[in-house]
């Protein structure tokens, strides 16, 4: 009986090449991607609840997306969120080295890298939405401001109907600028390149 022929030869690249998008995606992340990720890697309510200190029912309301997770643990979630990812790395790792046929590696590694890509793609997919929508607001801003202008310009008073959309458009402008403000925090503390201008290319 002819042996099984691998259908892949080479051994699987090194899990750092395969997972070079984790870090953008864990530093753009929110507090419930974060625990979906936490999930995903193994993590259950229990374990959070005791690290963060409070009780499982708000966990799992939390992970099942049924209740807002308050700002306070975000730094802890992240934390604990990069912390599960390296440990489950370095346990992928470990078990791909004792793995002696080329098709179990790759098998191992597909089975550990197909959730993390999903969930990488949404987050990242997620954040590009958010980067679309402010450029969609600012673009509006600029619009109104171009007709305010042109009112004033003209000698024309504006009608209080007038005021109050330059007062709602001033609003929107101030939260855009805010929005853009933590993409840029959030982009130049990690050195990636995630400008608005590279978006969609």
């Amino acid at each position: 009986m002819p042996e099984t022929m691998s259908v892949l030869t080479d051994p699987p690249p090194p899990l750092d090449v395969s997972l070079a998008e984790m870090p953008r995606a864990l530093a753009l992340a929110t507090s419930p991607q974060l625990l979906t990720l936490l999930r995903i890697l193994g993590t259950g309510p229990s374990v959070v609840a005791d690290t963060l200190a409070v009780s499982r029912t708000p966990v799992s309301l939390w992970m099942a997306g049924k209740r807002a997770v308050p700002k306070k643990y975000a730094a802890a979630i992240s934390a604990m969120a990069q912390e599960a990812f390296s440990v489950a790395q370095a346990q992928t790792h470990s078990v791909l080295s004792t793995l002696e046929s080329v098709d179990h590696q790759w098998a191992f590694l597909a089975a550990f890298l197909a959730p993390l890509a999903l969930w990488v793609q949404e987050v990242v997919y997620e954040q590009h939405q958010m980067v679309r929508g402010l450029l969609a607001c600012c673009e509006h801003v600029a619009e109104q401001a171009e007709s305010y202008k042109a009112h004033l310009h003209a000698g024309q008073q504006l009608t209080g109907e007038r005021r109050a959309e330059l007062a709602l458009s001033c609003q929107a402008m101030i939260s855009t600028l805010k929005g853009f403000a933590q993409l840029v925090a959030v982009t130049q503390s990690q050195g990636a390149d995630n400008t608005p201008e590279t978006i969609g290319r």
